[in-house]
């Protein structure tokens, strides 16, 4: 279902399990927001090119990234860095989390307007527990978008977001990738397209694929095969992003056609590649038509009577509008 009003687009998807909400607000690039809510035992795994504050809303269950597990629950917060896999597990009642994505230019933008230099940000990478104070500033900036406040004050609280993030004293913990899984996610996303066998991976990395295998998923938590499908979809979603057609992100990020990506695009994300670009990626733009150009004229009397005398000269009269 979309709905949009002003300058917020936005998508809500619903299933037997669960439902997911997505928008942006058309006046900042680099921003968007997810709003998720997970049945008891339903599961979500999440990889983005963007920086993710997640704060849960209600409900218990569990996070996963990189082999570490961290108990969720009300007021809880965390920060996933770009290119990193996490997966949030419902327990026994629902979950409800929501998600405020920055882009890294629109992070360090911010935080340039704080004079904090960007080698600041350098240490962040992988995946973040917040603390009670950052998660509340996180929590904050989400409500001010979504209660639809000024621009002054959305710009405050993003502002105030960045700077505790950059600070560094107010992450609690951080959880590194494990190298060898490092070597084998650059090696998948320069070989995006390509078929590539287990064998050949393993070899990268000089471990049997047997072994391979089992090392893969302790780290990274999912399978390998899952894990590339995570990594086209995060792809394509950054080519619906650019304004490319479903059909061809489909084929560049290594879908056989447009319903493969769509199968799977909706299945990891909650909604379908059509529904995910007109949420994040047009800008609001007014329509200009006839009606609109002479009520603007109308409006503004001194460039109406310039624009008469123009016509007036083209057309040979005098270009004078005033009794001489």
């Amino acid at each position: 279902m979309r709905e949009q009003t002003g300058t917020k687009t936005e998508y809500v998807s619903a299933s037997a399990l669960g439902s997911v909400r997505i928008w942006a607000d058309a006046r900042f690039e680099g921003l968007a927001f997810e709003q998720v809510a997970l049945a008891p035992g339903e599961v979500r795994t999440r990889l983005h090119d963007d920086y993710a504050f997640v704060v849960m809303r209600s409900g218990s269950g569990v996070i996963n990234s990189g082999g570490a597990e961290y108990q969720a629950h009300s007021g809880s917060g965390f920060l996933f860095c770009p290119d990193r896999l996490w997966t949030a597990s419902a327990g026994s009642d629902a979950l409800r989390y929501q998600i405020l994505y920055l882009s890294l230019h629109k992070l360090t933008t911010l935080a340039a307007q704080l004079e904090i230099k960007s080698n600041q940000l350098a240490h962040l990478s992988g995946v973040h527990v917040l603390d009670s104070e950052t998660s509340e500033a996180a929590r904050k900036a989400w409500t001010v978008f979504e209660a639809r406040s000024s621009v002054l004050e959305r710009v405050a609280r993003l502002v105030e977001l960045a700077a505790m993030v950059a600070s560094g004293c107010r992450l609690a913990q951080t959880v590194d990738d494990e190298p060898r899984v490092s070597q084998v996610r650059i090696f998948l996303q320069e070989h995006l397209c390509e078929h590539i066998e287990i064998s050949r991976l393993a070899e990268i990395v000089s471990l049997s694929p047997s072994h391979f295998i089992r090392v893969f998923h302790r780290a990274v938590g999912v399978s390998l095969h899952r894990y590339v499908t995570q990594v086209r979809t995060r792809h394509a979603e950054s080519l619906l992003r650019a304004g490319v057609s479903i059909a061809e992100a489909a084929g560049s990020a290594g879908f056989y056609d447009q319903s493969h990506l769509s199968r799977y695009f909706r299945r990891i994300l909650g909604v379908t590649p059509g529904q995910y670009q007109k949420a994040r990626l047009f800008r609001a733009r007014p329509v200009i038509t006839c009606e609109k150009v002479m009520a603007y004229r109308l409006r503004s009397g001194e460039k109406l009577v310039l624009h008469w005398a123009k016509l007036r000269s083209a057309r040979g009269y005098p270009s004078c509008l005033c009794p001489q």
